[in-house]
């Protein structure tokens, strides 16, 4: 040992400098930890972000949304609920994140998208969180095929009145380039096809043998033409539409009529009507030879007398409505934990191309500008069961959350609020619950074991941890395997006589302290093995280790183990 001291008695100018750094990096140290916002023996559990979302169990018109940060965010979809999707035969919305994901959510067809096609995320979607990106070197493209005989595409279907719709965002306006196309067969040698393409920066949409004559023995071929010129990198609502009663087939853009046509043989409003037969081996291929976006690909049995956006998706999908999530059950691991508040991450976005991300940060109120919401909810118990016993209890992110958050097992769900009429939405990014759980108390010290007839008494010395409310003894007659009966509660005392044992055979025992909400048990002490024997006597705070064939026998450290 030295001391670090110069010749005249005082520290050297360099050790009192390393003192002041050091201080100066704890101080800094201090800060930062105050700053980041977490007391000692805060724990943190972290739903979103790096962690992912894996631990969401209920996602109601709610999706993760990639390509807005840098980990997916929860964006509600503000798609029809699923009842209301059933309305239609095909509903493709381009929500999903990956393209090989897309699905009809009507549940009439299979979707395939080629590895050319790319998502859209969700501020160049027409409305949801998405849409499908197509280029033009043929490799990009949608199949659907039939998958019911409830739809109306399905082999051999005569239907009536439809309509189908769609919206369209051209990066570029390459002409004969394919929109859609439904193709099949009316017979060998004979193809059935509607076909919706660009030419000359207009649309047209061909049908060829696919209106039939009532006794299905003849079909007209028959096209519908845009006089709207199409406008590159901005969107439009489609509408095709047929009616049966009538004859009518009449095109619509931005709810603008531009083409009508009669399905009679003439031609003209008088005449036998041709509705729709559809052909064998027939299936959709959407996008194909399309340079740009489309989005909300809908067809319908029916049509309306005067289409509007809001057949599609812009208003149909039920704008401000609230989307949900849920979370799984949270274990936090100790009954005496309490979540102290919930640290919530997010922005707010409007939709439709060229929309702005605004991005929030930490979310410490519900509303955003744009009047956007989220609402945050926890529900909190000592049991990972009988959860609809328990109320859901409202947040706000940031704040202490009370006896709200107090128990081992926590759940947490958010509702979702569309602002702008349906336009602006707001997202998560991550949830995080900052909680405490109380360190389980100490062992008992100094515990002895002492044998007598038919019976075991043990002894300890009180712990000093004042979370400790009493002690358990475990006992089994295999080492480590301490189930032999249920545990005894000792109370908190330091003595306890274990009686009605056999003689003869070795017991082992530990113990543990618990806290005073009696679920929580702490480490286990050493282990210890005593053999009752009949003639032995035993004495209430012997020492042990004395008469024939018995004793105290500690077990060795690495017995003690902590309570399953």
């Amino acid at each position: 040992m030295y001391e670090v001291v110069s010749r005249n008695g005082q520290i050297p100018v360099h050790f009192r400098r390393f003192w002041m750094y050091k201080r100066c990096i704890f101080g800094l140290l201090f800060i930062a930890l105050t700053a980041y916002g977490f007391a000692v023996g805060e724990k943190k559990l972290t739903l979103g972000g790096r962690e992912g979302w894996n631990r969401i169990a209920l996602l109601d018109r709610v999706n993760a949304a990639g390509g807005m940060r840098p980990f997916p965010v929860l964006l509600p979809v503000l798609a029809e609920p699923a009842a209301a999707e059933q309305a239609f035969d095909m509903a493709l919305r381009f929500d999903e994140i990956q393209p090989r994901r897309y699905r009809d959510a009507a549940g009439n067809y299979t979707v395939s998208a080629s590895p050319g096609v790319n998502h859209a995320p969700v501020r160049w979607a027409h409305s949801g969180t998405g849409a499908a990106v197509f280029s033009n070197d043929g490799k990009a493209f949608i199949t659907v095929k039939s998958a019911s005989p409830d739809a109306l595409f399905s082999e051999g279907n005569r239907f009536g009145s439809f309509t189908v719709e769609f919206f369209l965002f051209p990066k570029m306006l390459d002409s004969n380039s394919e929109i859609f196309a439904w193709n099949a067969q009316n017979s060998p040698g004979k193809a059935q096809l509607i076909r919706a393409s660009l030419v000359k920066n207009k649309v047209s949409v061909a049908f060829e043998g696919f209106f039939a004559s009532p006794d299905n023995q003849k079909t007209i071929d028959l096209r519908l033409s845009s006089k709207k010129l199409l406008v590159p990198e901005q969107y439009s609502h489609h509408v095709i539409q047929f009616d049966r009663n009538t004859g009518l087939i009449e095109y619509y853009i931005n709810d603008v009529l531009e083409d009508v046509r009669h399905t009679t043989e003439s031609g003209r409003e008088n005449g036998e009507i041709y509705e729709p037969l559809v052909g064998k081996k027939g299936e959709f291929v959407i996008g194909r030879g399309f340079n740009g976006i489309i989005d909300d690909f809908l067809i319908q049995a029916g049509h309306d007398a005067t289409p509007t956006a809001s057949t599609a998706a812009a208003g149909g999908r039920n704008a401000g409505k609230a989307g949900w999530i849920e979370s799984l059950t949270l274990d936090l691991g100790e009954s005496s934990a309490r979540v102290i508040r919930a640290d919530a991450f997010g922005g707010f976005i409007r939709t439709g191309p060229g929309g702005k991300n605004t991005y929030s940060g930490s979310i410490r109120a519900e509303a955003f500008p744009d009047s956007s919401a989220m609402q945050f909810f926890i529900r909190a118990r000592n049991t990972p069961y009988g959860w609809e016993d328990t109320d859901w209890r409202a947040f706000v992110p940031g704040k202490d959350l009370a006896e709200a958050g107090r128990g081992r097992y926590v759940q947490v769900a958010v509702a979702f609020y569309a602002g702008d009429g349906g336009k602006s939405h707001a997202y998560l990014e991550s949830l995080s619950l900052v909680y405490t759980a109380r360190e389980p108390p100490a062992p008992p010290a100094m515990v002895t074991a002492e044998a007598g007839d038919k019976s075991v008494t043990l002894n300890w010395r009180a712990n000093r941890d004042p979370a400790t409310a009493g002690y358990r003894i475990y006992m089994g007659t295999k080492s480590g395997e301490y189930w032999e009966a249920g545990p005894i509660d000792a109370g908190n005392g330091t003595s306890w006589t274990v009686d009605g044992l056999t003689n003869g055979v070795l017991y082992y025992f530990v113990i543990s302290a618990y806290d005073e909400s009696g679920q929580i048990d702490g480490i286990f002490s050493r282990e210890l093995r005593a053999r009752p024997l009949s003639g032995i006597g035993t004495g209430a705070g012997g020492s042990g280790g004395t008469g024939i064939g018995a004793g105290i026998q500690g077990g060795s450290p690495d017995a003690e183990k902590r309570a399953g």
